[in-house]
């Protein structure tokens, strides 16, 4: 609670040296959001009590800002002897998919296990998406005679929940971290509400900052199918194995309200998605 003098009922604890506050604006425009930025700087009472000890720093960005960009997961089953002969097939089409219009990035993946292999593209919007997917080289990787078993999903980005653990999906991308890591696909339904999941869910996000290992995570929703994308980008196959047994990992798994999961461990192909700008790490020489 808040009142001119500051917080209300409480106790100002003299080390407080940071304040964050989001909040979410659907409606004005940039310019009337400028404005509530600005009068939040002067007039916001936590603002002007902690100013002199612990600078705030005011961050403006509208919901639904296509900056943060939207997902595309496409995975199949590859008919090749070896996943190097897999390889050798598509590797040739990175150039074409780096001139994608709207395509960010995209992450190239494969599990030799099962021999299934795709990607996880961030496009600039969901039109951008559309388009690809509506486009001559969607068609010509969708019909290819030794793919099957194609899953095509779009999903859009629960961006709070992503940018708490350094989700790479607006701004410039920067590609750190030594060596290319490797991913983990978590996918499931939810049989409540969005909201309600959402604020089930939103909780947990900054747990998953303290996984060993985690790079950075990407968590999306598609409302419509009530199904949720957890894309988790890890150092080694053994920082995802640690994750998979972990506790935080049993508490969703184990969620009543969770369902028809599809938990996938998957390597990168560095030089194919390095090419498509994807935040995948460096190969080391």
């Amino acid at each position: 609670d808040l009142d001119p003098r500051g917080v209300a009922g409480v106790d100002v604890n003299p080390r407080i040296r940071a304040f964050r506050a989001t909040m979410n604006v659907d409606g004005p425009t940039m310019e009337e959001a400028e404005m509530m930025a600005n009068e939040w700087r002067t007039r916001c009472p936590i603002y002007t009590t902690y100013e002199r000890t612990a600078p705030i720093e005011v961050t403006n960005k509208l919901m639904h800002d296509e900056t943060t960009g939207v997902i595309l997961e496409v995975d199949f089953t590859y008919d090749f002897d070896t996943a190097e002969e897999y390889i050798a097939a598509v590797s040739p089409m990175a150039d074409a998919f780096a001139a994608v219009d709207g395509l960010a990035w995209k992450a190239w993946t494969l599990n030799v296990e099962e021999k299934r292999a795709g990607a996880v593209y961030l496009f600039e919007s969901a039109d951008a998406r559309t388009a690809y997917l509506e486009s001559d080289l969607a068609a010509t990787v969708a019909s290819h005679p030794s793919l099957s078993d194609f899953r095509v999903q779009e999903y859009a980005i629960m961006r709070a929940e992503s940018i708490v653990t350094h989700a790479p999906i607006e701004g410039e991308i920067v590609n750190s971290g030594e060596g290319i890591g490797t991913m983990l696909q978590v996918n499931f339904s939810y049989n409540v509400p969005t909201d309600d999941y959402i604020a089930a869910v939103s909780p947990l996000a900054e747990q998953f900052a303290a996984a060993e290992g985690l790079r950075w995570k990407i968590w999306a929703l598609d409302e419509e199918k009530s199904q949720f994308s957890g894309i988790l980008f890890f150092d080694t196959p053994e920082d995802v194995q640690t994750f998979v047994e972990s506790d935080l990992a049993a508490t969703i798994l184990n969620h009543p309200a969770l369902s028809d999961f599809a938990v996938t461990p998957y390597s990168i192909l560095g030089a194919e998605s390095l090419a498509t700008r994807a935040p995948v790490g460096t190969i080391e020489e």
